[in-house]
């Protein structure tokens, strides 16, 4: 309809500013066109020595900018706020009866962490995530622990999510007592805030999410955005993890490795969406583990 004024339609819109992208492009590669209304439509125009050019710079333009489907978001459980409530009145609770001596024990000297764990003495990988040293010591736990706890309670649920962190901090321990093999003493939940920090980046790698966002922006750099959740736990340990004599560097990276190690399989087999009664269960026997591990320590 354009061809007595030496003008070809290259594209078609219902609204003109379905046209203004590809007048854009077209502009940049120094192809004159123009905009025009006909018969219900707005055409984009150009001369007809520039229709095979212009044709091929908007089906290059068109293939390099594909539309991504939206990236997917990770499932959140539950909003983390139940598993962190009782982690903070479990340590609290047994830090104000290991001050007072309560019911007669000496606290650190049943539940600390040490060589004895080879002699079949289980419950001081237990119960050495609620000891702490001071005032210090239970703050910092408290602070990190609640973070990285909320993090796993919201992918995983409180229940579960709590759960695997105990599991967690105590094969953590275990791991740390056959990796030293020599006397030695440890206690405090650090153990267990670091596999909460690897509970996290593990499930959050293992997942995908962070794979999506990285093809959703393209090839460059995909698998260092897919590996973010990794690289972010492996800094953060490097930053906290690794303190003066008194920091126990070597329970740390254990409970980071198996921490990521169970998320690994948590997210392989989805056990996270088994459901508000599995959570429950789950939950309940976090908190048996612990209660039994100091009627064994007594």
């Amino acid at each position: 309809m354009f061809d007595d004024e030496g003008w070809l339609s290259l594209r078609t819109g219902r609204q003109q500013r379905d046209l203004r992208t590809f007048e854009l492009v077209l502009s940049a590669r120094g192809i004159e066109n123009r905009v025009r209304f006909d018969a219900g439509n707005w055409h984009l125009l150009v001369q007809a020595d520039d229709l095979l050019d212009g044709n091929r710079e908007l089906v290059a333009y068109e293939r390099e900018n594909v539309a991504q489907p939206p990236v997917p978001l990770p499932d959140v459980i539950d909003n983390g706020w139940t598993g962190v409530a009782a982690y903070l009145v479990v340590i609290w609770s047994v830090m104000v009866w290991q001050v007072n001596g309560a019911l007669g024990w000496n606290w650190l000297e049943l539940g600390r962490l040490s060589g004895a764990v080879s002699g079949g003495e289980w419950w001081r990988l237990f119960t050495a995530l609620t000891l702490h040293a001071d005032l210090g010591h239970i703050a910092a736990n408290s602070l990190f622990g609640a973070v990285f706890g909320l993090l796993v309670g919201r992918l995983l649920g409180s229940g579960l999510g709590w759960l695997c962190i105990v599991l967690g901090g105590a094969l953590g321990n275990l791991l740390n007592v056959l990796v030293r093999q020599s006397d030695f003493s440890s206690i405090g939940a650090s153990t267990a805030t670091f596999a909460a920090l690897g509970l996290a980046a593990g499930f959050a790698w293992r997942s995908g999410y962070f794979r999506a966002l990285a093809r959703g922006r393209g090839t460059s750099g995909a698998w260092r955005r897919a590996s973010a959740p990794v690289f972010a736990a492996v800094a953060f340990f490097a930053y906290t993890g690794i303190g003066d004599e008194r920091t126990d560097v070597i329970a740390h990276a254990c409970g980071l490795l198996v921490g990521f190690l169970i998320a690994l399989w948590v997210a392989s087999v989805r056990l996270q969406l088994a459901g508000p009664r599995a959570q429950r269960f789950f939950g309940l026997t976090a908190g048996v583990l612990l209660a039994l591990a100091w009627l064994s320590a007594s």
